[in-house]
Parts: C-alpha cells; structure tokens; sequence
C-alpha cells in the first residue's frame, strides 16, 4: 500500500503447515531481519518483535500456525497492520 506522500506498508501473513514450521520461518526472519538493516531499537516480546529506524519500522509475530510480517513507514502506522491478527 502505497499513501500520498509517498509512505508504504505491506502487511503479509503466512500460513504453516504446522507450529513447528511457523516457529522456524520465525527464528529465520528474525536472523534475516537483524542482518538487513542499522535498526535504532528492537523490541522483544517474545512472539511479537519489532525493529524500528527513521521511515521504517518492521513487525513479525508468531501465533501457532501463523506468521505475520509488517512493514510500515513509522510505528503508529505498524500498530494499525498489527491490530487485527489473526
């Protein structure tokens, strides 16, 4: 999604065969992300993780089967594609 001044969020949920497999896209993401970016702060609850710079924050939560990533240009607008998972 894309708004007018330019900003853009993705919001993308994945559906595992079982919680193991989710658990494990779970684990890799969080290298991947850790590796992709200079990020200012990373927040840790435990299945809810979050990483935050200037324009870009990154969500990814685990529930059971489910995975969701989000991508968003600041924190209020994470927390909008965060609100009603699953």
């Amino acid at each position: 999604l894309k708004d007018d001044s330019g900003g853009r969020a993705l919001a993308a949920v994945f559906v595992w065969d079982t919680a193991i497999d989710a658990g494990e896209f779970f684990e890799a993401y969080i290298e991947f992300t850790a590796q992709t970016s200079q990020w200012e702060r990373r927040e840790d609850k435990g299945d809810i993780l979050t990483w935050h710079r200037p324009g870009r924050s990154v969500l990814l939560r685990l529930e059971g089967e489910n995975t969701l990533i989000g991508i968003a240009p600041d924190p209020e607008t994470l927390a909008l594609i965060a609100k009603d998972f699953p």
